[in-house]
């Protein structure tokens, strides 16, 4: 969906795995699944919008704001370390071992799966116009939603929302993230709704647009949003409608 986000990250700020569900750990069926959450690519889009110039960021989220971190911690369930570190991997046996996976390309399955944003919490104009789902099918027979994707558009840049069980969560591991201590992106650590975020966001004083991103830990799932949007709290405000509104998929799927 995002022409930055993937599940091998090759973008120009992140060089590293933003693994959700890893396919590494669940095979080439989930990199067939997840497709539209998995495109590479270096290049921005251009925003349709009434002023394309980007707004100068003023103002930081609220949390604990990183500009050094010599060691990984953690942040609720979320792993942060040091940029040009790796993240641990996972060790053992692989827990999703047989199992099978069913791709979705519907707003529908989206919303059984549990990715949920009100028309109210979106920028005004914008509205959800495509979405993706992955079920898993273990080899007991029993089934769950393990990925879900939506892609928010209006007069700006588009919204890219993803909700999923992390590949570490089935190997009982935290899910990592890196801290970006330099360059126009940054990294604070905050809550939404109660639960633990991750923010990267432009730093004061930038003037382009930048990838911003919200990541959320909520008891397994990871929810991301993301975008080239300016305005870092409408990406805050969509969060938290997918928070308040998430809930697991029925185990029959559809």
């Amino acid at each position: 969906m995002s022409a930055r986000f993937s599940l091998r990250n090759a973008g120009r700020h992140r060089k590293f795995a933003y693994t959700l569900i890893s396919s590494a750990v669940l095979g080439s069926a989930l990199a067939v699944g997840a497709a539209v959450m998995a495109q590479d690519g270096e290049e921005k889009r251009e925003p349709v919008r009434d002023d394309p110039r980007p707004v100068e960021t003023n103002e930081l989220p609220s949390g604990e704001h990183l500009y050094e971190l010599s060691a990984p911690r953690m942040h609720g369930r979320i792993l942060i370390f040091p940029p040009g570190q790796d993240p641990p991997k996972a060790e053992g046996e692989n827990p999703t071992a047989g199992w099978g996976f069913t791709p979705f390309y519907d707003l529908d399955s989206a919303r059984k799966a549990g990715l949920i944003v009100s028309p109210d919490a979106m920028p005004p104009g914008y509205a959800a116009t495509s979405g993706s789902a992955l079920l898993a099918v273990k080899p007991d027979g029993s089934s769950e939603f393990t990925t879900a994707g939506a892609k928010v558009e209006g007069s700006g840049f588009p919204i890219d929302i993803y909700r999923s069980r992390t590949s570490q969560y089935f190997a009982n591991q935290p899910y990592s993230l890196p801290a970006w201590l330099s360059g126009n992106v940054m990294t604070t650590l905050g809550e939404v709704g109660g639960k633990p975020a991750v923010f990267v966001h432009r730093r004061p004083g930038v003037t382009t647009s930048e990838l911003q991103q919200v990541f959320i830990e909520d008891d397994g799932w990871v929810i991301l949003v993301e975008s080239y949007l300016d305005d870092f709290q409408k990406l805050v405000r969509v969060a938290e409608s997918v928070l308040a509104n998430s809930k697991v998929g029925q185990s029959n799927g559809r």
